[in-house]
């Protein structure tokens, strides 16, 4: 719409002021015979000269660039510019809420006071409310609990989530503790992830763990975790059900009773101001930290009281104590985070390379996926891609309505794919990723370019009408359209120059701003070589401006 309202200004209200305001002369012709003119005219007829050079040298620099791709770090989305550091604590299976309370409030007291940190919340058992769309809530377990700190500013955020890493390792090592900061775009766990899908919950541990090894082979890994692995002690309990029919009793009966006394039985409710609290009757903990403390619960029955172990058999055991599932397989995701300099999209797929061998030798039924933001960043990528073949046909169908010929429509064609030299040359400079933004622009550019060698092909047109050889038209038409086009780009790149400073746009701004430098200057050198080339135009050595009038 923007570009639709611009050309309707450009051809109605332009046109309009520049009559009424510059009160247009006549253009003398000489303005092409100047010194700058007739040195880029000796640049075009070496060119033409040499063309052979000039395409194979445009070929190797696309070529080229094309391989400098590969060096670009690859980012799905710009990194945070919120203060918000959000710690999360992992403690082992079968950690209770207390121990989780007890590491937040270790937290707690050494940030307290830290002049780096404005203020923070705590949450034990949970994750924070979603205070934001692009923070995802964590599903609560007695294991778990999290920090959500607060800076002064994005450079004290960076302090303070060494310092809070610090602070983890030396007081709490038994916690498993991850510090990230509030994304930009599409919510994801972890830099990197995978997960791992098996028939069994046993055959996913497995090859998840081996999933894990070979990521934590990888220099730039920094620490690995599962969203579910390990299994969480607990009691198993058989009923003797022969035993119970002789003393009167049911399965139920034995459950109640279980439950009032090891979970709790809630009997009544009081106020404590604008709180409503339960009064609970349970076995104080001390009554029930062993098996034998179990084994002497007492069951009523109508002769008295008997303890458990008459109708039941108490061992102990492992089990899960969750399991999550994709497609209805049981599924691990293993997170990591990275170091500083590196990319999660760049660090994850190394490590897909280097699993090569694992993923070939997998059992059937065992599949191993990338995850988070390498998966999210795959998909917008095809997203972008996907309604471009029906755009190149409609472009194809409007240019040669408007070219009339083939071989011009080749010509113009063949320019589009400039501008990945100066894309890729830009993001290595100014250190940006290849993400979405760059891809967005990328695509965004390729209609400037393309706009560039109609304009030039147009003006061709024009001279040979006026009675020019086809020749003079083509290193003509190329003065003529050389100050337009540059001046054109050049307001272009000034423009997006602004946005280098910011992190959500800079990299959008930089592939824009380089793919069109490097892109205008090939295209004034490339498309007359190639225009003469594709028609057979043949080389005589062109005369100034003033000598053609």
């Amino acid at each position: 719409m923007t570009l639709m309202f611009s050309w309707f200004v450009s051809q109605t209200v332009a046109p309009t002021l520049g009559y009424e305001w510059i009160r247009p002369k006549v253009i003398e012709q000489e303005i092409y015979d100047t010194p700058f003119y007739n040195k880029f005219r000796r640049i075009i007829d070496w060119c033409l000269a040499h063309r052979k050079t000039v395409i194979a040298g445009s070929l190797t620099c696309l070529l080229g660039s094309i391989g400098l791709l590969s060096l670009v770090k690859q980012e799905f989305f710009p990194e945070s510019v919120r203060p918000e550091v959000i710690t999360e604590l992992h403690l082992p299976e079968g950690a209770g809420i207390k121990e989780s309370d007890r590491a937040m409030n270790t937290l707690m007291k050494a940030i307290d006071g830290d002049p780096d940190v404005d203020h923070y919340s705590a949450y034990i058992g949970k994750s924070s409310p979603r205070f934001i769309l692009v923070l995802n809530p964590v599903q609560p377990r007695d294991n778990y609990a999290q920090l959500v700190t607060v800076a002064k500013d994005v450079k004290a955020r960076e302090r303070v989530a060494k310092k809070i890493d610090k602070i983890i390792k030396m007081e709490l090592p038994e916690v498993t503790a991850y510090s990230k900061s509030i994304p930009l775009g599409p919510p994801k766990d972890y830099p990197v992830m995978f997960r791992v899908s098996a028939p069994t919950a046993d055959l996913c541990r497995t090859y998840a763990a081996k999933v894990r090894d070979e990521m934590e082979k990888n220099p730039n890994v920094t620490m690995t975790i599962f969203d579910w692995m390990e299994k969480a002690p607990a009691v198993k309990i058989e009923i003797d059900n022969d035993r119970l029919k002789q003393l009167g009793l049911t399965r139920s009966t034995v459950a109640s009773v279980l439950y009032a006394n090891v979970s709790g039985y809630s009997f009544a409710q009081y106020y404590d101001g604008d709180q409503i609290r339960p009064l609970v009757f349970q076995l104080d903990k001390k009554d029930r930290n062993s098996l034998s403390d179990m084994e002497a619960i007492t069951i009523p029955t109508a002769s008295g009281s008997i303890p458990l172990s008459q109708v039941a058999r108490i061992t102990p055991t492992m089990e899960n104590n969750m399991i999550w599932r994709r497609n209805l397989q049981p599924t691990i995701t293993i997170g990591a985070d990275v170091g500083k300099g590196v990319t999660g999209n760049d660090v994850a797929k190394t490590i897909w390379k280097d699993m090569e061998g694992l993923r070939e030798s997998l059992p059937p039924g065992v599949t191993i996926a990338i995850d988070g933001p390498l998966e999210s960043s795959t998909q917008a990528t095809q997203y972008l891609l996907g309604p471009i073949p029906g755009m190149l046909v409609l472009m194809l169908i409007l240019l040669m309505f408007q070219m009339k010929d083939i071989r011009k429509l080749f010509v113009i064609l063949a320019t589009a794919p400039l501008c990945i030299t100066g894309i890729a040359l830009g993001l290595l400079l100014f250190n940006a990723p290849m993400g979405v933004m760059a891809e967005v622009g990328s695509f965004a550019l390729i209609g400037t370019v393309i706009r560039n060698s109609m304009v030039i092909i147009q003006q061709i047109d024009l001279h040979e009408e006026a009675g020019m050889t086809p020749y003079e038209a083509v290193v003509e038409a190329s003065l003529v359209r050389f100050r337009p086009i540059m001046l054109a780009a050049l307001t272009t790149i000034l423009g997006l120059v602004p946005m280098f400073a910011s992190p959500f746009w800079n990299a959008m701004a930089i592939a824009m701003a380089c793919g069109l430098t490097g892109a205008t200057a090939l295209t004034l050198l490339f498309l007359p070589t190639l225009y003469c080339t594709v028609f057979r135009i043949k080389s005589t050595r062109s005369k100034n401006r003033s000598d053609l009038m």
